[in-house]
């Protein structure tokens, strides 16, 4: 019998609108394609080439239109095809793989959740299970060896100059204004975590963390403050280090969960001053609310045990948590806070976000009181400067006034 075309296009023209008058891209352009076959458009720089592939596809910028003729995939005409039933297409019938292909994954998006996703578009009900296979599978076609037993390398370096103030150690003197202090930190932290992959998106390894920490410029009045401990701290710390995480984006997730556990030693054996041992607990959750609205809320505690110099000692107040609070204000042998927060977008890239938390900072749980609490709350602007990438502007109220904060992405 007579074979049908995969693709046919008839007298298909587009034309762009732009400032000076309208630009001819795609004029009377007819084609047929038929199975097994490989076609190949060629032409110099800027004669259209890509214009007609973003037009079969339906890729169009708004400034762009078809002016003539038609697009037959599979039989179907799909010239006057929406976008809702292009996305039924794509990925299934045809593909394109654009310019510079090594962009097209997000490297703050696992490899497996993309392909995932583009899986899920055409057969949203498909078993998680099939999904998942399939996903090996197509990592296998394209040479990653053994993909279902990868692990993950995280590691953070910090280094950092700055003056700073300090209350001193406890909530009773932390409280006080007239215990301030002034000095220069200098401080230094590296961690590594090697974590190997026990189920989809559960991981536990080793971890490694050296830190360094020096109050310089100390005043004599102010020496009290330190209880006899020494000026320069440093750390050396292994761990074990327990993660899940389910969210679809890091930097900006509207669903999932985080749950992070780090078990840390920092024995004398290993040349430290002071031995003590900390137990971190990380847990937050992310839904859609509705559109354009998440709410996301966020655990977070910090329990050490042994001699903890000022320095390793749970603070409260940063960029992320209890913004508003000067950072190591408080402070004391453990910490536990909580944040809430609404996350809406306003009208294409701006939205807002509202959040409050509280803390609490103790040397035993004994020591807990209500009004020992911290309140916190606040409001931000945010701006999408590229997918998913926020730009925040926050303000944080806090006990003692508040601040602002500017950053990049959310705070968890």
């Amino acid at each position: 019998g007579i074979m049908e075309e995969l693709l046919k296009l008839q007298n298909l023209s587009v034309g762009i609108a732009s400032p000076t008058g309208k630009v001819q891209a795609v004029r009377d352009v007819s084609l047929d394609l038929y199975p097994g076959e490989v076609l190949a458009i060629v032409g110099e720089s800027g004669c259209g080439k890509s214009m007609l592939c973003k037009t079969i596809m339906k890729l169009l910028p708004k400034s762009a239109k078809i002016e003539g003729g038609k697009i037959i995939a599979g039989g179907v005409d799909i010239t006057e095809f929406s976008d809702r039933d292009m996305r039924k297409l794509r990925g299934k019938l045809f593909s394109m793989i654009f310019q510079d292909p090594m962009t097209a994954l997000n490297p703050t998006i696992p490899i497996g959740n993309q392909i995932a996703e583009a899986i899920l578009v055409h057969e949203p009900k498909l078993p998680k299970e099939e999904v998942y296979n399939r996903v090996i599978e197509l990592m296998e076609l394209v040479g990653i060896r053994q993909p279902h037993e990868r692990y993950k390398l995280d590691y953070k370096l910090n280094l950092s100059t700055f003056l700073t103030d300090y209350y001193g150690m406890g909530y009773a003197l932390n409280n006080e204004d007239y215990n301030k202090a002034s000095f220069r930190r200098n401080r230094v932290e590296a961690i590594a975590r090697f974590l190997f992959r026990l189920a989809p998106k559960t991981y536990l390894g080793p971890t490694f963390s050296y830190r360094f920490i020096q109050a310089a410029e100390v005043k004599q009045r102010d020496l009290p403050l330190f209880e006899n401990q020494r000026k320069n701290l440093h750390a050396t710390s292994p761990g074990v280090t327990f993660l899940y995480d389910s969210r679809d984006f890091i930097q900006n997730a509207s669903k999932g969960v985080y749950f992070q556990v780090d078990q840390s030693f920092t024995p004398r054996f290993l040349g430290n001053d002071y031995c003590f041992s900390s137990t971190e607990v990380t847990l937050s959750g992310y839904k859609k609310v509705w559109r354009g609205g998440v709410l996301a809320a966020e655990y977070h505690s910090l329990f050490n045990y042994g001699h903890t110099p000022w320095g390793f000692m749970a603070e409260v107040g940063n960029n992320n948590r209890m913004r508003g609070y000067y950072e190591g204000r408080y402070r004391d042998q453990n910490l536990i806070e909580a944040q809430v927060e609404l996350r809406q977008n306003i009208h294409k890239r701006h939205g807002m976000v509202v959040w409050v938390g509280a803390a609490q900072i103790f040397e035993q749980l004994k020591d807990m009181r209500f009004r020992y609490t911290l309140p916190n709350g606040g409001i931000g602007y945010r701006w999408e400067f590229k997918k998913g990438i926020n730009v925040r502007l926050d303000y944080g109220l806090s006990k003692n006034g508040g601040g602002f904060i500017f950053s990049l992405n959310e705070a968890f």
